[in-house]
């Protein structure tokens, strides 16, 4: 008679444990979607921040750059991203005209098949 008894133990504890797996793996699952996706989103803002500073360090350099953005308004900048960046999109484009700075507002878009929101930097280039 102890035996059957056991049994059903044996069974109950089986019945919660997979109750609590089936419960905890969904949770486990969303948070590394999450974490995955910080990591995306922190990538995504060095590489604005990539652009921005190479704009400013290279500035006479890329001078086709600004006379493309003076006339057109907004520049697709990508080949300035390295080989890191290559799965992201980079767009400039100049948010306010004014004499002495270049107002730029820096898009980056991710090209994969997540669905990730864009990331937007602004800057102040002085002209010269």
């Amino acid at each position: 008679m102890r035996k059957g008894a056991i049994f059903m133990d044996i069974l109950i504890a089986l019945f919660l444990l997979g109750l609590g797996t089936i419960t905890v793996f969904p949770i486990l699952n969303t948070s590394f979607k999450g974490f995955s996706l910080a990591g995306r989103k922190a990538e995504m803002v060095y590489a604005a921040e990539t652009v921005a500073e190479t704009i400013m360090a290279n500035r006479d350099e890329l001078e086709d750059l600004f006379i493309q953005l003076e006339e057109h308004g907004e520049v697709d900048v990508t080949d300035l991203l390295t080989d890191n960046f290559s799965k992201y999109k980079c767009q400039i484009i100049n948010t306010e005209d004014n004499e002495y700075l270049w107002n730029i507002k820096i898009i980056v878009n991710y090209n994969g098949k997540e669905s990730i929101s864009d990331v937007e930097l602004q800057a102040s280039i002085p002209k010269k």
